[in-house]
């Protein structure tokens, strides 16, 4: 109970020094639109890999097909950046 309790006032002090920038709440709420969407297919993914996929989606209809190995690294570094979490 007590690892619980620590890890819940960690997140507590990770969210009061770290706010989420707009960027990151913008990108968090399409994911969680997109995953309900799915999820009404029967589609099963989570919401960062919802977002994953509507990124790299837009980006190849962008290129018209010329997608490549540099822009599926750039979409993926920013997977991560707007999603990494320890949890």
């Amino acid at each position: 109970m007590q690892e619980f309790e620590l890890a819940s006032q960690l997140r507590e002090l990770e969210t009061k020094n770290f706010p989420e920038t707009e960027e990151v709440k913008a990108a968090k709420k399409q994911a969680k639109d997109l995953n309900l969407l799915f999820r009404m297919v029967d589609l099963n993914v989570s919401e960062d890999k919802c977002w994953l996929i509507a990124e790299t989606l837009k980006l190849y209809n962008k290129k018209k097909g010329k997608f490549d190995i540099k822009d599926a690294a750039k979409i993926r570094a920013k997977e991560v950046e707007l999603f990494f979490t320890e949890e």
